[in-house]
This record gives structure tokens, sequence and C-alpha cells, in this order.
């Protein structure tokens, strides 16, 4: 990786590749209100929330700390165990 990238640039989205989903499947940063940062993952306007289900994705002024809680996760590496967990991942 070039300098320029390693200095200048984070990565803040993945991308699922062939997930066999007609909407892309991503793991994305998302900036808390308190300016924290977590992981989301996303699928068109949907979330996949901790328990393994996909929920509609609230504008952000009516996201509640709940909802937050449950639809965000620590590191994108948490997120990635996530999918692993129910089977989007199969490695």
């Amino acid at each position: 990786m070039s300098k320029i990238i390693e200095t200048n640039f984070i990565i803040n989205k993945y991308r699922l590749v062939e997930s066999g989903h007609e909407l892309p499947i991503e793991i994305v940063e998302r900036r808390n209100k308190d300016g924290s940062r977590n992981w989301a993952i996303t699928q068109g306007g949907n979330v996949l929330m901790k328990n393994g289900e996909w929920e509609f994705e609230p504008s952000p002024s009516n996201r509640t700390d709940e909802f937050l809680k449950n639809a965000r996760y620590a590191t994108v590496d948490e997120a990635a165990l996530k999918l692993r967990e129910i089977g989007l991942i199969k490695n």
C-alpha cells in the first residue's frame, strides 16, 4: 500500500462480495452523537441487529439509545463475526 494511502485515508466501509443478495451487505463505520465511532451492518435501508434480525434504520434524529445499543458493533471484527454467526460469511 502506498504511503499516500496509509497516511491520508481510512477504511470506513466494507462490502460483502458474492452475498447472493440483490442489495449489497456492508459493514459501515458510523459516527455517534458524542463523536465516538462504531460499526453497523447495512443492507439498503436496513441494519442487522445484534439478535440477528434485520430492521429498518430510522433517520439519525429518530434513533434511540436502545436502538443504537442493539444495532452497532464496537469493531469491524465484531460485525464480521455476526455475519459469520448468521451464515453470511462462510470462512
